[in-house]
């Protein structure tokens, strides 16, 4: 939603982030008190990270300008960063993955039906009668009395002989004043908005904002805001990575934006009708910081709700999809070894299912058991009926009735990656833990399948999404066992990558 037109050049980068689920809320856990202020203490860090910091700080690279949406200076507010912290030079990023994020609803934080976002109502129609237009070398502004919110209105524009403007070029700008702010829906946004008509049958209308602005609207999408405040600042970092993914495509140019604005779509943007002071703080503290890899490219920090135990590795787990995977998402287990209480292999549960099953029947004390909840370990029963209905709505009514299933081949988690079904008419076979899940309709690949003699089939599962990266839950026991601040998450999960900082400054008036 930071403002594009498609008359300016995209910047050029790889294919945008697909859609991130939670299908669940967290755990009561979070409603418990965490000091995240304090660093992690000495002694206590997380195992197997290494010595240094997430943040390694390159004091050689030379300062550089903030990157613009367009030609006119960033904001006098906006955050420059402190001279001892990294920079890094603007860059064109070569193809990498394109990685599927969760799928499903976010926890609810909705606000009461009727109210805004700061409590007030709504104001009732309010009929302009006077106004004030002031000529400007970029056409008229109209000046609109503050009188009280206006819930509906309308604006048409005529020329200087009279005649109403249809052109679908026009763009109007509506700005707020000092003292107000601009609504849609009952929902308060950062910025201005700009609308224009690109044919006769529909209106776009764009919010302009600051990257921080727009990142304050994401992260409340992702992680509840009552999450500790060490993970918010984690979760900005990583929706910031994506969020400039996604402007890089440049997939959204054509149609006068840089990124998607429907709270319905992939990346969906809630404006400030879910932010909490924490969020804002987060966002702000972490302002124009990114993970980038040991190449210095912008990188891919793909997160999950919970791991389940053991987070797993792309190459597993989407290997089967075609699609190139970054190095740096590697499978790791989510717990420190001398408290999990659970004789885990060296080699993880790839090649041994009968300690999986154990794995999965026990409530091994992991980094993400807390907060998962009852996503932790689950279990699903289900009939020869509905397996069959499952398996033939996915493959088209081509397998028949499912005589069997099989798990061919595991991730070092654990997490299914291939599986075949034999059916009366046809066998088919599954590739990846995405299509696993998908046709199985499963929170997580990281199952055990069980058929119960002629009656059907048991399911038992740990985590929810596909276990790839940061484990949002993981992350939450990191800070409540060790202390952690978020650069240590960030270390903990993606140990080969570091912070960079890049600003993204939008253009013109409002914010």
């Amino acid at each position: 939603m930071i403002r594009r037109f498609w008359w300016e050049d995209p910047i050029v980068g790889p294919p945008p982030e697909p859609k991130y689920d939670i299908e669940e809320s967290f755990a009561s856990a979070l409603n418990k008190p965490v000091d995240s202020e304090i660093a992690m203490k000495s002694g206590s860090a997380p195992p197997e990270g290494p010595a240094e910091p997430v943040a390694a700080l390159d004091e050689e690279k030379g300062k550089v300008e903030p990157e613009m949406l367009a030609v006119t200076p960033p904001p006098a507010e906006s955050r420059e960063p402190a001279p001892e912290e990294r920079k890094l030079e603007p860059f064109e990023e070569p193809q990498t993955a394109t990685l599927p994020k969760e799928r499903g609803e976010p926890p609810v934080l909705e606000l009461p039906e009727g109210e805004l976002a700061d409590g007030e109502t709504s104001g009732q129609p309010l009929e302009m009668k006077s106004s004030t237009a002031q000529s400007t070398a970029a056409g008229k502004t109209l000046l609109v009395p503050p009188l009280q919110p206006v819930a509906k209105g309308t604006i048409q524009m005529f020329d200087e002989s009279g005649q109403a403007v249809t052109d679908p070029g026009t763009v109007l700008d509506i700005v707020p004043l000092t003292s107000s702010r601009l609504e849609y829906n009952n929902n308060g946004f950062y910025g201005n908005f700009q609308a224009y008509a690109p044919g006769d049958d529909w209106l776009v209308l764009v919010n302009e904002l600051d990257l921080e602005d727009y990142i304050s609207g994401i992260v409340p999408q992702e992680i509840p805001g009552d999450a500790p405040f060490e993970v918010l600042k984690a979760q900005a970092v990583m929706c910031r990575c994506y969020a400039l993914k996604l402007i890089q495509s440049g997939d959204s140019a054509e149609y006068g934006y840089d990124l998607p604005g429907d709270p319905e779509s992939e990346w969906p943007y809630a404006g400030r009708s879910r932010e909490t002071p924490n969020i804002r703080l987060a966002v702000e503290e972490t302002a124009g910081e990114i993970l980038v890899d040991p190449s210095g490219n912008l990188a891919t920090p793909v997160y999950c709700f919970s791991s389940g135990g053991y987070v797993a590795d792309a190459r597993s787990v989407w290997g089967g999809t075609g699609q190139s995977i970054p190095d740096y998402l590697v499978a790791r287990p989510d717990f420190d070894p001398a408290v999990v209480g659970f004789a885990v292999p060296e080699n993880g549960f790839a090649g041994n299912e009968s300690i999986l099953e154990e794995w999965l029947a026990s409530p091994p004390n992991t980094y993400d058991r807390e907060a998962a909840g009852e996503a932790f370990r689950w279990k699903r029963t289900l009939s020869s009926e509905e397996m069959d209905a499952l398996v033939n709505d996915y493959w088209n009514d081509q397998v028949g009735q499912v005589k069997t299933i099989s798990v061919d081949a595991r991730a070092i988690s654990g997490h299914a990656t291939r599986m075949t079904i034999v059916g009366s008419e046809q066998t088919v076979e599954a590739r990846d833990s995405d299509t696993i899940r998908e046709a199985l309709q499963l929170d997580s690949s990281l199952i055990v399948i069980k058929e119960n003699w002629r009656s059907g089939w048991t399911i038992y599962g740990g985590g929810l999404g596909h276990g790839v990266g940061l484990s949002q839950c993981g992350a939450i026991g990191l800070v409540k066992q060790k202390n952690a601040n978020y650069r240590q998450i960030l270390n903990f999960y993606f140990n080969t990558l570091k912070l960079g900082r890049r600003h993204l400054v939008r253009s013109g008036a409002g914010a």
